[in-house]
């Protein structure tokens, strides 16, 4: 028999819709984190150098207050909201489903066309940029496969990363947009998604446009945050191998 505590939790969560967020309200939710994390890899990360601080230490800072601080930010949002920050309620509130039958084949896919798009977008960009010599600032991990400790701070970093976008976007901001943009939220929220990412990938953005929609249109269509975790670990995995580690 489920414990008074179980009984409320479970009530609060039935008797707590969600809000739709309107158009001021998702430029808010994007707009201060895509300032704040270009802040945080444009300014304080050449910074923190310069103090002598080793470079994948000084990203790590970076990487933990300014994308990091998703998740809290994300806890905090649903506290507002009413909820209680216990684990059946946070993994309801942001939809943390596991993944069966029809929802592993809407992945498979999605990781397909996810890591497909990501690497020609890339290339195409990166060919792009160098014919007309662009260049913007280094803002990537110093990636050293001779190095355990600095294997081992990257992997830091991507579960940092994953589990903050995962979390606040499609977690707990997508849900909330669906209400009111209905089946087309994916583009808006994708489009919004990858223009978050100018902080640190600068024109690189322009290629993460189809794989920032196709994330957001598997997330919206299964009702699940779990596939983009899935996706966002593959398309690493196979960074982790390609970077020769």
């Amino acid at each position: 028999m489920p414990s008074n505590r179980a009984l409320k939790s479970q009530s609060n969560h039935t008797v707590l819709p969600l809000k739709p967020m309107p158009l001021w309200q998702t430029g808010l939710f994007f707009g201060i984190p895509t300032v704040l994390i270009a802040v945080g890899f444009l300014v304080v990360l050449p910074a923190l150098q310069q103090t002598g601080m080793q470079r994948m230490i000084a990203y790590t800072v970076v990487q933990l207050v300014f994308i990091g601080g998703l998740i809290p930010a994300t806890l905090l949002a649903m506290a507002l909201e009413g909820r209680p920050l216990n684990w059946p309620t946070i993994r309801a509130r942001l939809r943390l489903k596991p993944l069966h039958g029809e929802s592993w084949n809407w992945t498979t896919m999605g990781i397909l066309v996810f890591a497909g798009s990501y690497y020609a977008g890339i290339w195409l960009v990166s060919a792009l940029t160098r014919q007309a010599g662009l260049q913007f600032p280094d803002t990537n991990y110093p990636l050293d496969a001779g190095s355990a400790i600095n294997r081992g701070l990257w992997i830091v970093n991507l579960i940092i990363g994953i589990a903050a976008e995962e979390l606040w976007w499609r977690g707990y901001v997508l849900p909330r947009q669906e209400l009111v943009h209905g089946q087309r939220t994916w583009l808006l929220h994708g489009l919004l998604w990858a223009l978050v990412h100018v902080g640190y990938s600068g024109w690189f953005v322009i290629g993460l446009i189809i794989p920032c929609c196709a994330l957001a249109f598997i997330a919206q269509g299964l009702k699940n945050t779990t596939p983009g975790i899935a996706m966002q670990v593959f398309v690493a995995s196979l960074n982790l191998i390609l970077g020769g580690l």
